[in-house]
């Protein structure tokens, strides 16, 4: 599973928030990070488009790179 400095970056932060929640330790559940919704929007879309699979992370850094959202909505506002 792919990390920043602080938070987890999981492909599927839904089930590892719900484990996180269950394990009932805060520090987990802190540590999950769960993308704006329009992140899974636009990753859909794209996965339509070019008939390829793109992580969430992936579709973030590319919107990152052209500038398409800002980087306090992102994991790099984790970040050290």
């Amino acid at each position: 599973m792919p990390k920043n400095n602080k938070k987890n970056f999981p492909d599927d932060p839904f089930t590892e928030f719900y484990q996180a929640l269950a394990s009932g330790d805060p520090d987990r559940l802190a540590k999950v990070y769960i993308p704006r919704s329009d992140i899974f929007y636009i990753r859909s879309l794209l996965e339509a488009k070019f008939d390829q699979k793109f992580t969430l992370k992936q579709v973030e850094d590319l919107l990152l790179e052209e500038k398409l959202i800002d980087p306090d909505d992102t994991y790099l506002k984790y970040a050290d």
